[in-house]
């Protein structure tokens, strides 16, 4: 009976180590996962407008978009208009902290009559203007205040 015995036990033994093994590989496979996934869907806030140009008609504008930071690459602008200022919040790329899965820097909006003000995130319930439209109609930089 004692070799029955101690023969259960050594079967439970294993069985637990085996548990405690697919425990510590589910725990590293989903922390690697959410380091891969998770920055994905954090709002950058460095983010600056290389370039820009407007359709002919005016109704569109393509924004081409670079990081001022060491860190990160932009996946999606979200888009809200609100009275005449169309807030674009950049959305870090997949792939860890400085990841390019689904890296894109150059994305194209409609424009409404409305539209006057383009801002860019700059951090919590915080937009900076980045484009503007001058009293002609044509879209221009934002220029930086001038120190006296």
């Amino acid at each position: 009976m004692s070799h029955t015995k101690h023969h259960t036990s050594h079967k439970k033994q294993n069985k637990r180590k085996k548990i405690r093994r697919y425990i510590l590989l589910i725990s590293v496979v989903l922390l690697l996962a959410a380091y891969l996934v998770l920055p994905g869907f954090l709002p950058l806030s460095a983010i600056f407008v290389e370039d820009y140009s407007v359709s002919d008609d005016g109704s569109a504008i393509t924004l081409t978009v670079a990081n001022a930071s060491s860190m990160g690459f932009v996946r999606t602008l979200h888009a809200k208009e609100d009275s005449g200022t169309l807030n674009l919040t950049p959305i870090a790329a997949f792939g860890s902290i400085n990841g390019r899965i689904l890296a894109c820097n150059t994305f194209t909006f409609p424009l409404s009559e409305d539209t006057t003000i383009i801002a860019f995130y700059r951090g919590k319930d915080c937009f900076e203007t980045t484009l503007l439209q001058d009293e002609t109609g044509a879209w221009v930089r934002k220029q930086a205040p001038q120190l006296e």
